[in-house]
Formats: C-alpha cells, structure tokens, sequence
C-alpha cells in the first residue's frame, strides 16, 4: 500500500500531471479511487449532486487534489493518505511532530481517547498517524476486556426443544406446524452479545483489515479472542447512538467514543478483496476551538483562581446563548449566538469572549467577517474585551481596536492575538497555557478600566 503525507492546502498530483520533483505524486489509479471516494463515500446514501463543497475532503483542481481543513487518515484500496496540521509557516516543524502535536491537541479536546501517558508509549517515527492510534485503542480495549466484559439481559427469540420464557403464538404456528418438538419462544438471557461489545467487535475487525503493523494487529487478535461469543454484526448509526452508560461499563466511555469515531466514517468500498475505504477525520477548527476551550477551563481558570481571579468558561455560551434578532411576525428569537468561550465572573456578566480562528490572517489583520462576528458577540453579551485567537504565523502582529459606539457607553475593545503552535505541544504545553493565561488576566484588567483608558495591546 502507498502511503501519502500531506499538510493541510497542500497538493497531491495525478501521476503524469504538471508537478514539482518534491510534489507529491500518485499512480493515476489510485488518484482515481481517491477521488471517487470524496466524491461517493464520504457521506453515506448521498448522491454526488446532492453532496456540498465544503464537505469534501479536498479541492479538486485539474489534475491535482489540494487538501483542505480536514485532518487525519483517508484510505482507499492501496493508498493511505495521512493530512497534518499546518499551523505557522515554521519549515523546521516535522511530519512527525506534526502527528504528534495533533494527537495531542485531541486528546486535550476530549475527541479521542487518549491520555498524556498513552501518547508517551507513542513513537511517530516510523508508523502513521492511524497505527499510533490503531495501536493505543488496541492496548486499552484488550486491557479493560480482560477485566471481565460487559454483560446484561438480552431479549431473544428462537426456535428451541425445551420451553424457556414466553410462547410466541403467531410465530410458533407459522414455524412448527410440522416440527411439534419444537416451540418458538421469547426469553432473557444474560449474555455478553451486548451492542457495545458487538461495537467493540467491529471496530476490532475493521482496524485489523486497516492496519499493518503485527503488533498492534496482535493485540487486536486478543481483543476479538475475548470477544468471540459476540455476534458479528455491522452496527447502524442507530445502535452507536443508543449506548447508556452505567457504574458498570462507565469505564469503556473513552473506548466507545473512538468507536463511534472509526465506525461513523467508515464507508464500504466496490473493490473486493481488497483493502476497505476509511477515514478518519477532524476538521481543524473545531479541534483548535475545543482545544483552546479546554486548556482554558482545565487549567488556565484554576491557575488564576490562585491570584483571587474567579471566572467561570462557558465553551460554545453553553446556558448562556443570546440570539441576534427577533422575527417580528412570529415573535421567536433567531440567529442563536455561540462564541467559542465566554468567560463570566460569579454574577454572570461577560468579562472576556474569545472567538478562535484556525487560519492565518491577511498581513495580521482580521478580515471584515471575524470583526463583524466578534462585533455581534461583544454587542449582545456586553463584553468588554473580545479577542480573536489565531495560531501564530511568520509576521503576526496583535492588534487591538476600540467598538465605536452612539451611546458612548462601557468600553469595549477587539483585539486579534496569536498563540504559537510550531513548537512540540506535549512538552512545551505550559507555554501555551502562560500565553492564554497572559490574555484572561488583560481581560480582567480591561474590565476594571474606565471608559477612555490606555492599554497594552497584546500577549
């Protein structure tokens, strides 16, 4: 299988097209595939016409495919396609440090299982980005299988020798009526064929089918051995959605989370005996929101709690959303705003909205649509500082502007800030968090400020 690494907007060429000699390059086959898979199976029972855009995975040009937001691993039969963050425009920041830092990012937003210590076991030298999470999945399922599997009643019916349960009439007269020794019954057993574990099963299969690596497929073999009395099933999006956690399987929440990941994208291909389609894929801005959303309330807000410093985050405004407007003709409020994070003192006004943008701004100015957003946010939340958060690029520069106002009322400002991404995020982390720190203390210093006021511009 060729394996293809990408960064994000950056090309990958049919082979025999117009390309580079260090332009990533495919046979026209596989392009082909890869295409037709964008085009088809990225979103099930959708027909291409009815598909948009902005759901592609890539832009397709003439003769080339040009990667978009989406990160992680796109597989068609004999091609893997790996695409990696971009943040900055560091050329020194390496395709493995690049998996890494976005393994770290999600794991810090919660989107994958992961924790500090399992990306420490990882090595992304010589494997891809699907392996290392294929191999840490593989390793903590087979560990929590072997604490015992989930188990409870389960209602079946069949067509038994002995009678067990309920008698079921209709069926049993429409299946026995030559067989008396026989009686179609309902019954609960309780068994460890539960949705979760067939879940469970096929995740397992499906990544031993991906994979390549023999250890992470070994200890893939062990999860599917302890899962052998489990039904064999493709589950629908019906069942994903379905599981209740209880004290008793809580601690496969993080596990059936990736599932849902690996199960929700994958997509069946037309090539038989080989490999199988599969993605799986994050959008870039939604994993640099939830990444900073978190780092905030995890540990920035605790570490100025220390300083007297008590701010609550709402990510998203969650239980606190305003809408925009009201239809005058139904009387409902539209257009909901959700900032990314709205932080709110004790008695629930707005100190800080901070809306974060994965993209690098034109000669570090925000463009008219981010103030225009921002400008919404501050006005409806009566904030007084609201940042735009951006990764930090080769010449970026923090602005800071005044809201222009007719009632001459509060003071509010809108500044455009950087945090820097090019560097290694596990071990460099405290950096971040003194940079997002640095920006919520500005923020409490502005709220005290009178309207008029001089103050520093930046982080």
């Amino acid at each position: 299988m060729k394996r293809v690494t990408l960064f994000e907007h950056q090309r990958l060429y049919r082979g025999g097209s117009k390309a580079g000699e260090n332009d990533a390059q495919i046979d026209p086959a596989l392009y082909d595939r890869l295409r037709h898979f964008d085009f088809y199976h990225r979103e099930k029972n959708q027909r291409v016409r009815e598909r948009k855009q902005k759901d592609r995975v890539f832009d397709w040009g003439y003769g080339y495919a040009k990667a978009k937001q989406w990160v992680g691993v796109v597989q068609v039969p004999g091609l893997q396609v790996e695409i990696l963050p971009k943040a900055g425009a560091n050329e020194a920041i390496t395709s493995e440090l690049a998996a890494s830092n976005l393994l770290y990012m999600l794991s810090v937003a919660g989107m994958i299982p992961l924790r500090e210590r399992d990306l420490a076991d990882v090595s992304l030298t010589r494997t891809s980005l699907m392996e290392a999470l294929a191999a840490i999945f593989a390793k903590r399922l087979a560990a929590q299988l072997s604490r015992g599997l989930e188990r409870s009643y389960q209602s079946i019916e069949a067509n038994i020798r002995t009678f067990k349960g309920k008698l079921l009439v209709t069926q049993h007269v429409r299946a026995n009526a030559a067989h008396r020794e026989r009686m179609y019954c309902s019954f609960d057993e309780y068994s460890a064929d539960t949705a979760m574990n067939r879940i469970f099963k096929a995740c397992c299969n499906l990544l031993h089918r991906t994979t390549r690596k023999s250890s992470t497929q070994k200890a893939l073999r062990v999860s599917l051995e302890l899962l052998d009395d489990v039904s064999d099933v493709i589950p629908s999006n019906h069942v994903l959605d379905s599981i209740i956690l209880n004290r008793q399987n809580e601690r496969f929440a993080d596990l059936l989370t990736f599932c849902r990941l690996i199960l929700a994208q994958n997509s069946p291909t037309g090539h038989g005996g080989m490999t199988r389609t599969f993605a799986l894929l994050f959008d870039m801005n939604v994993v640099f929101e939830r990444f900073i959303g978190a780092s905030i309330k995890r540990w920035v807000l605790p570490a100025i709690a220390k300083d007297g410093i008590h701010l609550k985050a709402h990510l998203q405004a969650k239980g606190m959303q305003l809408s925009l407007v009201r239809n005058t003709e139904t009387q409902r409020n539209e257009m909901r705003l959700a900032p990314d994070v709205l932080l709110t003192d004790p008695e629930g006004a707005a100190h800080l909205i901070l809306d974060t943008k994965w993209k690098r701004p034109d000669k570090s100015r925000p463009s008219q649509s981010d103030i225009y957003q921002l400008f919404a946010y501050a006005h409806r939340y009566q904030s007084p500082r609201n940042v735009l958060l951006y990764p930090c690029a080769e010449g970026s520069v923090p602005r800071s502007y005044e809201l222009l106002k007719s009632d001459h009322g509060t003071r509010q400002t809108l500044d455009s800030c950087f945090v820097d991404l090019d560097r290694d995020l596990r071990k460099d982390f405290n950096k971040i968090i003194c940079s997002l720190k640095a920006i919520v203390q500005e923020s409490q210093a502005a709220s005290a400020a009178p309207c008029g006021s001089e103050r520093s511009s930046g982080i």
